[in-house]
């Protein structure tokens, strides 16, 4: 909206009917198909990000392959390891694409890390600030930064059945 002709507003509209149209077209094929139920994943968005469209696709894709997904937006350090608890996850997305965010994003990871090995699901992260911090992010405890929403289902789905083999 910056260099287009279109508004905050009309942006933000679009995105609603975009995420609408995605929302019915996953809904429709899961109709016709029947999904295993793979886990549950914790879509995390850091305190602050503006930018949360590819969130929610992700979000629907992972519904659509049989993952059952809640998305948490984790405002304090220790939210995020509070919900992995309640909502028994085995698999925590990470995706940000605000690179000012570092700091949120590095409590929510220093959080996490101090989970229980026994209780640590697998953690992924994406966006566009992962995929430039991707040495950081491993380093500080992410399995696997992803560079699109669908290599998360792919990446997801090898790595949590390397953790329940070895379980």
């Amino acid at each position: 909206w910056e260099a287009d002709t279109r508004n905050f507003l009309e942006v933000t509209i679009g995105m609603s009917r975009l995420q609408l149209l995605m929302r019915k077209l996953v809904e429709r094929i899961q109709q016709n198909t029947a999904l295993k139920f793979v886990g549950t994943a914790l879509i995390a968005v850091p305190a602050g990000e503006e930018h949360t469209f590819g969130q929610c696709m992700l979000d629907e894709i992972l519904r659509a392959h049989g993952w059952r997904t809640v998305m948490v937006n984790p405002d304090k350090p220790g939210e995020l390891a509070k919900r992995v608890k309640k909502e028994a996850a085995n698999l925590v997305c990470l995706s940000w694409l605000s690179s000012h965010l570092e700091e949120a994003v590095n409590e929510d990871i220093s959080v996490f890390q101090r989970l229980p090995l026994n209780e640590r699901p697998i953690l992924i992260a994406g966006g566009l600030a992962s995929q430039r911090k991707d040495k950081w992010m491993v380093s500080h405890g992410v399995d696997q930064v992803c560079d699109n929403a669908y290599s998360a289902i792919t990446i997801a789905s090898q790595l949590v059945d390397i953790l329940e083999n070895n379980a």
